[in-house]
């Protein structure tokens, strides 16, 4: 417990527990009638999906370390209509299990390289939440344990990558006393919703500025602390259709957290660090450019997104990523995938020259390309091999490929 105060604690490993064991025996409770029903009539969804990675440094200045990284998720979603005659209601649980190497320990790359992998293995309640709509599904409401990268900061043509900057830009990923709330731990929050049309929506979500106890990282937990304070996102957006394909999207988004931190460089009178604000921005757009087969199921998708974070409080104060994704590449092959994108992660100048203060070489900002491929096995099972090229922030080191081969089992 540390010196800030504490307004509450309390662990989510036996009550999360609870909650599971009595959402199971609800799911094995289920009529037979209603086991043979169509997925659209089911009251409970189940989901596993297992991801495993082989991944291993080919080239560059560090050491050739080949590592495998593993991650199970466990998910189990409730209509509360159907299950309960609570209308408009869903209930979701997610546990997952991550282990393996941490073979970012030896690349050292600022955005990571396997979107996986963890700093600490571990079963975790992750996601456990409850979800209310109302007015014709036009807005919603979720309270409970989120990932804000389920719904904000997303672009679809970029969930193929393996990099986790895809996933949520640096710029935001690299906050927070421990991280924001993402993979692979969330905070207590709050999120609403509102589509004021069928295009449109806006969304805000508020949470606990500390996701998880940072001084066990292995637990399930929510700690409400005076210090904490609040992590809030806000993010608007709009259908789009530039190329007449339909399916774009673009999206403005902001977020911030209440409680003050450390300007990575300035000092005050005493000579302690300052306290500044953490905030920042992004943009994305995401578009349908070509469309094949009969059904249009094929065809090339772009990405483009860009972050900002406040430099005073952040290493990393300019990130974006831009790519492209060819669905079916091959006619025989129609949910194939092949993609190339870009990620970059900019320095901000208040960092450099605390770096350059403590006598290490001037970091440069970091670049990495990654081309990757998604067979689509059969229904259950796919491979994906995986090439990454890192131009390294640490000048010393020579820039390091990364090759890596994925298989995903999911039912």
């Amino acid at each position: 417990m540390n010196d800030r105060g504490r307004v509450a604690r309390r662990r989510l490993g036996a009550g999360g527990a609870l909650c599971l064991a009595l959402l199971v025996q609800c799911a094995w409770a289920e009529t037979e009638e209603q086991s043979e029903a169509g997925p659209e009539e089911r009251a409970f969804s189940w989901g596993l999906v297992y991801k495993g990675t082989l991944m291993g440094v080919a080239s560059g200045g560090v050491d050739k370390v080949t590592t495998y990284h593993g991650n199970l998720d466990l998910t189990l979603s409730v209509d509360g209509e159907k299950a309960l005659g609570w209308p408009g209601s869903t209930f979701f649980v997610h546990v997952l299990n991550d282990h393996g190497g941490k073979l970012n320990e030896t690349v050292d790359s600022i955005q990571g390289v396997d979107n996986i992998e963890v700093s600490d293995n571990a079963t975790r309640l992750y996601q456990l939440w409850v979800e209310q709509r109302l007015a014709n599904d036009r807005f919603s409401a979720l309270v409970g344990l989120y990932d804000i990268n389920s719904e904000f900061y997303v672009t679809d043509a970029a969930g193929v990558f393996l990099n986790p900057s895809f996933g949520i830009g640096p710029d935001i990923a690299q906050t927070g006393e421990n991280g924001p709330s993402i993979f692979p731990v969330a905070s207590l929050g709050l999120r609403l919703k509102l589509n004021p049309t069928e295009n449109t929506y806006l969304q805000l979500a508020v949470l606990d500025g500390v996701p998880g106890d940072p001084d066990h990282p292995k637990r399930t937990a929510v700690n409400l602390e005076s210090g904490d304070g609040l992590l809030w996102i806000a993010e608007a957006g709009t259908g789009l259709d530039i190329t007449g394909l339909g399916g774009g999207k673009l999206a403005v988004g902001a977020w911030g957290y209440t409680e003050k931190v450390d300007d990575v460089l300035r000092t005050d009178g005493a000579g302690d660090p300052r306290q500044v604000r953490n905030q920042g921005a992004y943009v994305l757009f995401d578009q349908p450019l070509y469309r094949a087969g009969s059904d249009g199921a094929r065809g090339l998708d772009a990405f483009v997104r860009v972050g900002l974070a406040d430099d005073d409080a952040n290493a990393v104060d300019l990130g974006w990523q831009a790519g492209a994704t060819y669905t079916g590449p091959f006619a025989a092959r129609p949910q194939d995938v092949l993609a190339l994108g870009v990620t970059y992660a900019g320095l901000g100048n208040p960092y450099r020259e605390s770096v350059r203060a403590a006598g290490d070489p001037d970091p440069r900002d970091e670049w990495i390309i990654e081309l990757t491929y998604r067979a689509q096995i059969n229904e259950h099972f796919a491979l994906q091999p995986d090439v990454q090229y890192i131009r390294h922030s640490d000048p010393s080191v020579e820039h390091v490929t990364v090759i890596g081969l994925r298989g995903e089992l999911a039912f």
